[in-house]
This record gives structure tokens, C-alpha cells and sequence, in this order.
């Protein structure tokens, strides 16, 4: 056994085992106090020994070592959204902090990683060194022009190192970040490069995403040197606060010249509260997670919010503040494409409704100049990655299957589960319809800022439910999850801070007429104008919310692992351990919908890092998949007879209907089965 050198070797001995950390070998385990469960370390050639950072499941550890050794990871989040404010504030050439230079740094490091990754097998070193010498470089005029002086970065450090501890604490807990999105970042940091034909096979289920945030994580990573298995749920939640920020200096920009005041503070953590907790397309089990679902939300804000002031400029007869605005809206819908391919659509909607409020607006001939210098560079990005999964990892991303196999014969019942979705998320759909409605209102009415966004809005609202549609019918999902429409409402939410956004607009209008139109006692009202008192407790609240909720309800804000899920891994880990090289499984779930699945092949993945070893599940089935039940099992059974090269079943532990396979079941415990020369026989007791 062994244990990292520095300050996490130190730990006292009641929660690490002791070792002699001189007598550290290439590979070894860092253990933790939970049953049978560890977490592990690794080696790895570019930066020497590193650790796995998986805090997930970690049971009855003490909170204190817990903090101390997830610290480090959330300063790793923070200081790389610090790179990329700093690279964007230089593109950008901004004389003071704006937060969406965050998003333009982001396309330069997603940008520039991809095209190193699909031209150089192993080039993410070298590329990751020349970024983190650029962000030096670019930190320097940084510095000079106090952009670190700012809201966003208060609220960053507080609650956002609070808020990125507990969320690295918690490890990961859904499903597609078990099924690809974290398998798709650890990927990256076992070879330093993307999936490639000259490489092992990947274990994620879908490695044909692109990598922007995948990208932030070994990057992050690197700076800790081991593997943030939390490294995008962390980033996402820092993207929130600088949604927040976009809001204000977009829609309520400060006059005060000075860069913190206690006005913009107060108004950034309201934003916050908003974008968040207030915000009815936040969800934490997808948002605070490292799947794409809240960066294409976020970047989907920001590009609306900039589109919308590039119209005001050019109804201002301003073409050169228009102008100063191409460039940020050019690399994020740039990062937009990189984060998933489907959010080219995303992406078109905003253009084509950008162009209809210039129509509205009489601006059309400049706005097809800006809409066309937007799109190009996302197509160019989006067109190297595509041919580069097309020549490496065909079939491993989400496709549109041809016409003549759509499925139109379910198109009442995908009708159907899409309304029945909407009306569950109703704080949403009433959100979103609201802004649609008053947008088609304002067709009709004069052109004002409130209603050209909406307009927008509700033109990449309306579009994107008729492109899920669409995909529900003719893209490659199985059938039962076209048939409820799956993850309708978390495919919705990516257009949700468009209707946060219309709501911001409108609500200093609506204040001032309930001021007016209410009778405030005057004690009250001269309070709340002009007592500072007052304001600064209000600000302190709103900080402090947050953390509060947190402590009150963590999963509200950090979706925290089910019991039943850590029971799987510290299965799955205990199976990895003991499965010889070259293992290739079968797994096989009649009575569950392949979560189990999921956990062991990432549990494999983990193991595949650790040991070196090549362990696969090469073939699985499960209920909603396959229509698999246990009636049906000694079909599957019969066909992995005459697959010479699965070594290894698996059989989850029985819920109500027990199978018998080779004269053994899995009654007390899942069944795991090992291929040998007379037939199958327990490889675990």
C-alpha cells in the first residue's frame, strides 16, 4: 500500500493507512475508510504520480479530511476559469472584467485542443503547457487593468469555493455522467488524447461528444495533478456565476466607475439566486453535473444577451460598438458547437430569430453581415470534428436515421409525452410561453428592446420543441424512450435563461408600478431607500443564501449518490479487482434498466487506469433496451454460447424473479460467471 507525498501523506493514520511514502511504487491505492470501497491512484508518465479524485461514497469519512484533500480541486475549477477570462479579456482587448470573456477564453482552449487532438495521437501535453504559457502571458495586462477586481470573482471565491468543495465532496451520481461524460474527460487524461483508432477502445457510451469541457477538466486536472472525476460539475456550477454576471452588465449595467460597489455586488447575487435556485430549468441531478446540458444553457444566455445588444447598437446607428461585439459572439457560438453537435441547431434558431427582430427593426442588411460572420467559424469547427468521429468512431454519437426508418407510427404517443412533460414542468413551460406569447405580441406592436428579446426567445423556443420532435422520430433512440419522450424537460432547459433573462428585463418595470401603485409605510420605504444598514445585510443574505440551502438541502444544489449506486460501484470495484486481464463481459439486466450496466463498466474504466488491465463489457441487455425480461434470459444465454470471445457474465443480484444459469443464481448476490473449460463457473463467491 501506498500514499501520496505532501500534505495528503500527512493526514493522521486513523484516516489514511499509514506508509512510508519513500517506498512509493509507480501504481498504488489510496485508501479510505469505507467498507470495501477505495478510491485510486494512479500513474501517469506526464505529470508522475496522481490520484484519482473520487469522494464519491466515501460513507462515514470525517468532513475536515474530506475538505482538505477536495479543496484543492475547486481551486484547480477556479483558477481555470480565471485562464480563460484572462485569454478572452486579450482577444477581446477589454480595459475592465467582463464575464464573457470567460466564454471567449473558453473557445480558444476547446478550439485549439480539438484541432491538436484530431491532427497528433498524444499532443494534449504539449498543448496544455503552450496554454497554461499563454494564460501567464495574457495574465499580465490582466493584472494591470484590476480585471480580477470585480463581483463575479467575490462571488467566485464566496460562496463559490464553498458551493465547488461540496459539489467535488459529493462525487458523481447520475447516469450519463457514469455512461460517458466523466468516462469521456478520464479518457483524456489516461492517453492525453482523444479517442482514436490507434488507441484502446473507449468504454464510454457515447465518445463521439466533442470535448470542450472535457477539455477544462484535464486541464484542471493537470494543475492538481490527478483526475477531477468532479472537474465539469465544478466548472458548470462557475459558469452559473458568470451567466449572473453576463445578466447585469448586459441588462443593468452599474454607473458607478468604480469597479465594486456594493450595488453591482448585491445585484450579481441576486442574479445568481436567480439563474439557480429561482431559475425553473435549474436542476441539479443535470445541471450541476459534468454533462453538457448546463453549459449549452449558459452559452445559449450569453449569445442571446449579446445578439439582442448587437440590435440595440445598430438601431443606435452604432456599427462600431455592433462591431466590438462580433468577435465574443463569433467564439462563443464557436464553443456552443464544441460542447455538443446538436447545438448547431441551437445555434440557427438564435441566428434566424436574431434576423427576424432585424427585420422587425429595419437592421437586416448589417445583421446578414454579423449572422454571417457568426456561423462560419462554428461550422468550420463543427465539420473538422464531425469528419473526425466519421473516420474514428462512426456510430459512436448521436445520429438521424433516414426517412424511411423514422418512426411516425408513434407520433400521437411522443405528442402526447411531450405535452404530459410540459405540464409536469410547468414552472418552466408557463415561463417559456409567457415570453413566446408577449414576443408574438410585440410583431404587432412598435419595436422596443423587451420585445425584440422576446421575440427571439420565443423564435428558439418554439424552433426547438419542433427539432425534438423531430429527433424523438427520426433520431437514434430506442423505443421506449421515444415513446416517452425522454429527457424532454432536460433538453427544454437548455433555452431556460432565455425566459430568466426576459424576466430580468421586465422586472424593473414591474417594480416600479407595484411601488406606485402600493402604499408603503414611510418608515419602511425611507429604510429601504436609504439605509445603508439595510442594504448591506440584504447583500450579506443574498451571498449567504446559498450556502444556506445547501446546509439546509444539499441535493438542491449538489445532487448527492444514492445508497444504491455506491453499493454498485463497491461492487464493481471488488469485480474489476478480480477479473484477469483481456476480460471481455456480458452483462445482462432483466429486472433493472442498465444503471448497473452503467456502474460497472465505469467501475472497469477505473480499473483500466489504475492496473493497466483491458477489461470491456463487449454486449449488454436490459429491460427498456432490449425488451429483456427474465423469461427471455435463456435466449441471451443461447447466443453468448457462440461468442467465443466473452469471457465473463454478469447477472445483477435478483429483485423479484431469480434466474439459475449453469446450476447457480442470483438470489443473495449478483452472478458472476467465468467462461472456462468446463463451462461457467463462479469467479466470485
Amino acid at each position: 500500500m501506498c500514499a501520496p507525498s505532501g500534505p495528503v501523506g500527512q493526514i493522521e493514520a486513523s484516516v489514511w493507512q499509514k506508509v512510508e511514502v519513500a517506498e512509493l511504487p509507480t501504481s498504488c491505492h489510496l485508501l479510505f475508510p469505507l467498507s470495501s470501497r477505495y478510491t485510486t491512484v494512479s500513474s501517469k508518465s506526464v505529470i508522475g504520480i496522481t490520484m484519482i479524485y473520487d469522494f464519491g461514497c466515501l460513507g462515514h469519512m470525517d468532513l475536515l479530511p474530506k475538505v482538505f484533500v477536495a479543496l484543492p480541486g475547486a481551486v484547480a475549477a477556479f483558477a481555470i476559469i480565471a485562464g480563460l477570462a484572462v485569454i478572452g479579456a486579450l482577444l477581446n482587448r477589454s480595459k475592465q472584467f467582463q464575464a464573457y470573456d470567460i466564454f471567449s477564453g473558453w473557445c480558444v482552449v476547446a478550439s485549439v485542443m480539438t484541432v491538436a487532438a484530431v491532427s497528433f495521437t498524444k499532443a494534449l501535453p504539449f498543448v496544455t503547457l503552450a496554454l497554461f504559457v499563454l494564460i501567464a502571458i495574457a495574465a499580465i495586462p490582466a493584472l494591470k487593468r484590476r480585471l480580477f477586481v470585480s463581483p463575479f470573482w467575490l462571488l467566485a471565491l464566496f460562496p463559490g469555493l464553498f458551493i465547488l468543495t461540496a459539489i467535488n465532496i459529493a462525487g458523481i451520481a447520475k447516469w450519463d455522467d457514469f455512461s460517458h461524460w466523466v468516462l469521456n474527460a478520464l479518457y483524456l487524461f489516461h492517453y492525453d488524447s482523444v479517442p482514436s483508432r490507434l488507441l484502446p477502445l473507449p468504454h464510454s457510451g457515447w465518445p463521439g461528444y466533442p470535448y470542450a469541457l472535457p477539455f477544462l477538466t484535464y486541464m484542471a486536472s493537470w494543475l492538481v495533478g490527478g483526475f477531477l472525476m468532479q472537474g465539469g460539475a465544478m466548472i458548470s456550477f462557475l459558469l452559473f456565476i458568470a451567466f449572473a454576471s453576463v445578466l447585469v452588465e448586459t441588462l443593468t449595467p452599474s454607473t458607478d466607475p468604480r469597479p465594486l460597489n456594493l450595488r453591482v455586488l448585491g445585484t450579481t447575487a441576486l442574479a445568481l439566486l436567480l439563474v439557480t435556485l429561482g431559475n425553473p430549468g435549474f436542476n441539479a441531478s443535470f445541471s450541476i453535473t459534468s454533462e453538457g446540458d448546463a453549459p449549452t444553457t449558459i452559452l445559449i444566455g450569453a449569445l442571446a444577451l449579446l445578439l439582442w445588444k448587437i440590435t440595440n447598437k445598430l438601431n443606435e446607428k452604432d456599427r462600431a460598438g455592433a462591431a466590438s461585439l462580433t468577435l465574443p459572439v463569433i467564439l462563443i457560438g464557436t464553443t456552443l458547437v464544441l460542447i455538443k453537435q446538436v447545438n448547431l441547431v441551437l445555434l440557427m434558431l438564435l441566428i434566424i430569430g436574431f434576423l427576424v427582430v432585424a427585420v422587425k427593426n429595419r437592421i437586416l442588411k448589417p445583421a446578414l453581415m454579423q449572422a454571417g460572420l457568426i456561423i462560419i467559424p462554428a461550422l468550420i469547427m463543427r465539420s473538422v470534428w464531425q469528419y473526425y468521429i466519421d473516420v474514428n468512431m462512426a456510430g459512436k454519437e448521436f445520429s438521424m436515421h433516414l426517412l424511411s426508418a423514422w418512426r411516425f407510427d408513434l407520433f400521437g404517443p411522443i405528442l402526447q409525452a411531450m405535452a404530459h412533460a410540459m405540464i409536469k414542468a410547468n414552472g418552466l413551460s408557463l415561463m417559456m410561453l409567457a415570453v413566446t406569447a408577449y414576443g408574438a405580441y410585440g410583431l404587432f406592436r412598435p419595436a422596443t428592446p423587451r420585445r425584440n428579446f422576446a421575440l427571439m426567445a420565443g423564435i428558439v423556443y418554439v424552433g426547438y420543441v419542433a427539432f425534438l420532435l423531430v429527433a424523438y422520430l427520426g433520431a437514434s433512440f430506442h423505443e421506449d424512450e421515444i415513446r416517452r419522450a425522454a429527457s424532454f424537460y432536460r433538453y427544454c432547459t437548455h433555452i431556460s435563461l432565455l425566459g430568466i433573462s426576459a424576466l430580468w428585463m421586465a422586472a424593473p418595470v414591474v417594480w416600479e408600478r407595484l411601488k406606485n401603485k402600493s402604499r408603503w409605510p414611510s418608515f419602511l420605504s425611507s429604510g429601504v431607500d436609504h439605509s445603508g444598514a439595510a442594504r448591506r445585510i440584504g447583500i450579506v443574505l443574498l451571498i449567504t443564501l446559498l450556502p444556506i440551502v445547501f446546509i439546509v438541502h444539499a441535493e438542491w444544489i449538489v445532487p448527492q449518490p444514492a445508497s444504491a449506486t455506491c453499493q454498485i460501484r463497491s461492487f464493481g470495484q471488488k469485480l474489476a479487482a478480480a477479473l484477469p486481464d483481456h476480460s471481455k463481459l456480458v452483462v445482462l439486466e432483466p429486472e433493472s434498466e442498465g444503471l448497473f450496466t452503467f456502474l460497472i463498466n465505469f467501475e472497469l474504466d477505473l480499473q483500466s487506469v489504475e492496473s493497466k488491465k483491458s477489461l470491456y463489457v463487449v454486449w449488454d441487455a436490459y429491460r427498456s433496451k432490449n425488451e429483456l425480461d427474465w423469461k427471455k434470459l435463456p435466449q441471451y444465454i443461447a447466443q453468448i454460447e457462440h461468442r467465443p470471445d466473452v469471457t465473463t457474465l454478469l447477472v445483477p443480484q435478483a429483485e423479484h424473479n431469480p434466474v439459475t444459469i449453469a446450476g447457480y443464481d442470483n438470489r443473495r448476490a449478483p452472478l458472476v460467471l467465468e467462461r472456462s473449460s468446463n463451462g461457467w463457473t463462479p469467479l466470485m463467491p
